[in-house]
């Protein structure tokens, strides 16, 4: 490696750079907020010191993709337009397909806009999968009928859990008896996937999710129970969109 590809104490910087954004998706899903920023946001600084394209493309994602999950929307924002004027600069059509679908999902957390399902995510359909993963972890609008059969099919992988939940939470609109029962169970699978993972974040979606349906069958003490052992494990990142989410459910069970 030539010396723009090395820090100081002579690492690769490509490689630490891609070391660094798995392991931001990794803190984040184990529910270490504050720690997944920092190394989200310093593996951007390394794609930066390199000055390989496709890697900095790479690093703003991860960064927008954690933030706006976060609910953290004004560096969203500023990182969008980052994201925009490089794949636009550069003619990444790659990165310009990310941009629009992050647009829609950002636009949508600040009030300005719908999410559609995305189909056009990607002109190979072997790499669209991949899309919709990433996708379904800040935008639970975009979790599609094939998210669902794959994850039934045991093909969810890392998102599994939450693609459940949003199954469930679908049934739940139905508002009747069976479909409660049913989404409870579907509940019960996702809260266990979401434990032999480690997913910290998942865990706390699901439960409180099953909150809110125990909640409604008056279960109101199952419901805390659940949410409050949840919620008591998180030691960052409470000021985030899901645990403030929480932190209401938990009063409201309190003054029940």
């Amino acid at each position: 490696n030539d010396d723009s590809h090395t820090d100081p104490n002579g690492a690769d910087l490509p490689q630490m750079c891609h070391l660094r954004m798995i392991l931001a998706r990794s803190l984040w899903l184990q529910g270490l907020t504050d720690s997944a920023l920092v190394a989200a946001r310093r593996s951007l600084v390394e794609a930066e010191l390199c000055g390989n394209a496709h890697l900095r493309g790479s690093a703003l994602i991860v960064v927008i993709t954690i933030t706006t999950a976060c609910g953290y929307m004004e560096e969203s924002n500023g990182l969008l337009n980052s994201l925009r004027e490089h794949a636009s600069t550069r003619g990444l059509e790659y990165f310009q397909l990310w941009t629009c679908c992050l647009e829609a999902i950002v636009a949508k957390r600040v009030g300005h806009g719908e999410v559609e399902e995305l189909s056009f995510l990607s002109p190979d359909p072997l790499q669209s999968s991949q899309y919709v993963d990433v996708l379904t972890a800040v935008g639970e609008e975009l979790v599609s009928q094939d998210s669902i059969m794959r994850t039934e099919q045991n093909r969810g992988g890392w998102v599994a859990a939450e693609v459940l939940r949003v199954k469930a939470e679908r049934m739940m609109r139905e508002r009747d008896a069976a479909a409660f029962e049913d989404a409870e169970a579907v509940l019960l699978r996702a809260l266990d996937i979401a434990r032999e993972q480690q997913a910290l974040r998942w865990e706390l979606k699901v439960a409180t999710s099953l909150a809110q349906l125990w909640s409604a069958q008056q279960e109101r003490g199952k419901a805390y129970e659940l949410l409050s052992g949840v919620y008591a494990r998180f030691k960052e990142g409470l000021h985030t969109t899901d645990l403030l989410g929480a932190a209401e459910m938990l009063q409201r069970l309190r003054v029940a």
